[in-house]
């Protein structure tokens, strides 16, 4: 499985028991669909917060907030982060061709 995995991914994440694809668990989530391309859903925040999203940041993974392209960084597991503001936001991330 790691030979996958871009060298930045901390495995120890596979231990972590995650309900919500989005970090912290317990900002509201809706109208989540998963397939082979893309994770999306909605998230609403009361407050501008960082979020990781339970989905590695690696070459041809693109995040899209509101239908907008935007730039992340990874949290310390390898994750995508991002900060979102106040509101109620789609989130997607969607792999595509390099």
């Amino acid at each position: 499985m790691n030979e996958y995995l871009s060298p930045w991914v901390d495995t120890t994440i596979f231990k972590k028991k995650l309900d919500s694809p989005l970090e912290p668990e317990d900002i509201p989530i809706t109208k989540l669909e998963r397939n082979s391309q893309e994770l999306s859903f909605e998230a609403n925040l009361a407050r501008e917060t960082q979020v990781s999203i339970n989905h590695f940041g690696y070459l041809g993974i693109t995040l899209k907030v509101d239908d907008e392209n935007r730039q992340y960084s990874r949290d310390s597991y390898g994750r995508i982060q991002t900060t979102l503001s106040a509101g109620t936001h789609k989130i997607a991330v969607q792999f595509e061709d390099t």
